[in-house]
């Protein structure tokens, strides 16, 4: 039976990388040499008392290790950057037409890129922005009711100062008639009159779409 365990092996392994087979040499060796004067439990004990001492020491040294190398191996990759670009420069300027193919391949790739991501967001990203919206409007404007009954029950007077507080705490809000008919909870009727009212006193305007925002 080796005197060694797995497990101290493979967390030496771990925190001492290169320099393992070193480390693990000489704690053979002293192992071996404990092993005909302590006990089988007193040199277990001694084994993970030497692995607790050392094996955060080798961690720091091999982490130190990798950040020096890290570092020797971002500097030396920009260290001829200059001398590649003027090369590159002079050869774009010896192959004129080569460099116009280069542009215009670069140019109708980034286009059609842009354009791709444009049809994207117009045709699947944007129809499904107004119900999130309204879902989002609908959680924000959420309100503990006081009474029992619906909100559309309330007077004309006290929906159209909600529907006023509501548009001036969210200045950015845009609502149709049938939103807002749905997020203030009112019939049809009165909400129209009460968009009405408001925008005949200069508080909501008209979009070119037809929504109400505040002015």
């Amino acid at each position: 039976m080796r005197p060694i365990p797995r497990v101290v092996r493979w967390l030496l392994r771990l925190a001492a990388g290169p320099t393992y087979p070193d480390v693990i040499a000489d704690l053979e060796e002293e192992a071996a040499a404990r092993a005909s004067t302590e006990s089988p439990a007193a040199l277990r004990r001694w084994i993970r008392g030497q692995v607790a001492r050392s094996i955060w020491p080798l961690a720091g040294r091999r982490l130190e290790m990798l950040l020096t190398t890290l570092k020797g191996m971002h500097m030396k990759a920009w260290r001829g950057f200059g001398s590649d670009l003027s090369v590159a420069l002079r050869r774009m300027r010896d192959a004129p037409g080569f460099s116009l193919v280069c542009v215009i391949t670069l140019a109708l790739g980034i286009g059609g890129n842009a354009a791709v991501f444009t049809l994207i967001d117009r045709v699947l990203l944007k129809p499904c922005l107004p119900q999130a919206v309204m879902r989002e409007v609908s959680r924000t404007l959420a309100r503990p009711a006081p009474l029992s009954a619906p909100v559309h029950t309330v007077g004309h007077a006290e929906a159209a100062v909600r529907v006023r507080d509501e548009f001036g705490a969210l200045p950015g809000l845009a609502l149709t008639a049938e939103q807002a008919r749905l997020v203030f909870d009112l019939d049809r009727d009165k909400c129209d009159r009460i968009l009405g009212a408001l925008v005949a006193e200069g508080f909501l305007a008209r979009t070119p779409q037809g929504a109400y925002r505040h002015r």
